[in-house]
């Protein structure tokens, strides 16, 4: 699917002067994500000292290895520290720094 006009009237007219606009914008997006039956992984973090610590745990407790790539919002690959803490959950150190962040996480099977 591709909508290629803008969102302020400038080539939509009076599109977006339509009651249902937000509605239609969220609906279109919402189809287009991907659906999952579960989440593969749970992730939380916290800052310690220096430090980032990312949780992440496997839904399936699966203590395959596992990788992770960490990306900054403006597209740097971070210097990311990952070990097995437990059966299924492993810790992601990275520098504390503010941003967004990007992860993909990828889990060897044998």
């Amino acid at each position: 699917m591709a909508f290629t006009s803008d969102l302020s009237g400038k080539w939509s007219g009076d599109w977006p002067a339509w009651g249902m606009w937000g509605s239609f914008l969220n609906q279109l997006v919402t189809i287009m994500l991907s659906k999952f039956e579960s989440e593969p992984y749970t992730l939380t973090q916290e800052n310690s000292g220096e430090e980032t610590v990312i949780m992440l745990e496997s839904a399936s407790q699966n203590n395959s290895p596992l990788s992770a790539n960490v990306v900054s919002e403006n597209g740097q690959i971070v210097d990311a520290n990952i070990k097995l803490v437990a059966p299924g959950k492993y810790e992601i150190i990275i520098p504390k720094q503010s941003g967004m962040y990007y992860i993909s996480v990828k889990q060897e099977n044998n």
